[in-house]
């Protein structure tokens, strides 16, 4: 039985775990244990002036140095056919960490080069020392602009204390299995620079989240001009988004409404000229964006992911109020 191991390049924004530590690796070893290395970090004292060409090129390198990361998977194989299997089950393994990871800090954090497959070093009887090297694994690295998918999102500046006092706790958590599908929509959304894909890929994760929070159940509407009263029954994978909405004393009609039409125009195609920073998409983009990240801290708060006393808090953002007030503004353009 050989140790393999697989290994994808990371772009990530830059994580303090201390005044003088940032994450160096990511290791998932066979039985999916998150362990994370740290490596030591002292940053150039940037002068209160203009910086030499030299200067700069030394800070841009200390900054870029400590925003790549690997995550390195092993497993376990004894043939072609489990090395194969081994290989799909971990690039999926180290998706989930990384899309995880987007949910923690909000931020786009991309896969830029996968590396070679190789077993570990083992010594054979001779005392010579083998190693089983495969091809580099070919798959999909993420691409898009780095500097510009920002544009049509409010980023959420983190405080360093409390990256400091959560992060590395949260990073080695494993939420279940049925959830990783809607946090991997998640980053694909992040990802993107193109708004019609956010809108959708980040519709797509909501509607998996809320079905794994909701029961069946009936829903009465009341008529905002007559007071008629409409019994309805939602699909599971709307009911907790309703229920969202209507804890924050919203209007679906003015806020989920308006996100299902949008979503279904870009989806099924329209005739529009579509306006990639218009305002109004922008709201409908930070509004969605907010109603996930309310559904995945009540869903792992459930499950006990994430638990606090109080509040369905965010592990490193902490309190919900800027993304609520995301959906509140929607709901007050009347779109």
């Amino acid at each position: 039985m050989s140790v393999y191991e697989i290994t994808a390049h990371c772009f990530f924004p830059k994580f303090y775990l201390n005044e003088y530590e940032v994450i160096k690796r990511i290791s998932i070893n066979y039985s999916s244990k998150v362990c994370i290395e740290k490596k030591p970090y002292q940053p150039t004292i940037v002068p209160n002036r203009l910086l030499t060409p030299n200067e700069f090129k030394q800070v841009n390198e200390e900054n870029e140095e400590s925003q790549r990361i690997d995550i390195v998977k092993t497993f376990l194989a004894n043939d072609y056919e489990k090395e194969q299997i081994g290989i799909m089950n971990s690039v999926e393994e180290i998706e989930n960490v990384v899309s995880w990871i987007s949910f923690l800090t909000s931020a786009d954090n991309r896969i830029i080069k996968w590396g070679e497959i190789h077993t570990k070093p083992e010594e054979s009887k001779t005392g010579s020392v083998k190693i089983k090297v495969g091809k580099k694994f070919n798959l999909p690295i993420d691409t898009s602009p780095i500097d510009e998918s920002g544009h049509t999102l409010q980023v959420m500046k983190i405080e360093p204390q409390i990256v400091n006092e959560n992060l590395e706790k949260y990073i080695t958590k494993k939420p279940y299995k049925e959830i990783n599908s809607a946090l991997r929509w998640y980053r694909k959304g992040l990802l993107s620079f193109f708004p019609e894909e956010k809108l959708i890929f980040w519709v797509t994760a909501l509607e998996i989240v809320s079905g794994l929070i909701s029961e069946k159940a009936e829903i009465e509407d009341t008529c905002e001009n007559c007071g008629n009263i409409t019994i309805r029954r939602p699909s599971v994978n709307k009911k907790a988004i309703i229920d969202c909405i209507e804890n924050l004393e919203l209007s679906k009609r003015k806020t989920l409404d308006v996100i299902q039409k949008y979503r279904s125009k870009y989806a099924h195609g329209g005739n529009e000229n579509f306006q990639y920073f218009d305002e109004k998409i922008v709201l409908v983009l930070n509004a969605t964006h907010s109603l996930l990240i309310l559904l995945f801290c009540e869903y792992f708060n459930k499950k006990e992911i994430i638990r606090y006393d109080n509040d369905l808090n965010h592990p490193i953002h902490g309190d919900l109020t800027k993304f609520k007030n995301d959906i509140r503004l929607l709901e007050k353009t009347k779109l």
